[in-house]
């Protein structure tokens, strides 16, 4: 069964940061590390339900798009992305906490719906 939150988290190379979205961001960290040669760092992680946590990550990886360099890593220095999961974290967050639940599922379903056609335009 799957947890009803998740976090979205920055971790950093050096050269790059990766957005997604992991239950337990220092679990996945760790696996990261396993398979990548260079030092990993988490710089920080936003909680949300799951379904939220997934529009933020898709609102960011849309956002940045132009420093994409390969799945969900980008050319960008950490605190621009932090500054970007914060942004939207946020705002989906203020959002979700102004609309009554049936409503709330309405809008997430049309936002993930946009979602998917503005990733199926790109």
């Amino acid at each position: 069964m799957r947890s009803k939150s998740r976090s979205v988290y920055v971790i950093a190379d050096g050269d790059m940061v990766k957005i997604g979205i992991a239950a337990f961001p220092p679990k996945r960290l760790a696996q990261m590390q396993t398979g990548s040669s260079r030092r990993l760092r988490l710089i920080n992680s936003f909680r949300l339900p799951y379904k939220l946590a997934e529009i933020v990550e898709d609102l960011c990886h849309a956002e940045l798009a132009e420093f994409r360099s390969a799945g969900e890593w980008f050319k960008i220095d950490p605190a621009t992305a932090w500054a970007c999961v914060q942004r939207h974290g946020s705002a989906v967050v203020k959002k979700a906490q102004e609309i009554s639940a049936a409503e709330r599922i309405r809008v997430e379903n049309e936002l993930i719906t946009a979602l998917e056609q503005l990733n199926t335009t790109s």
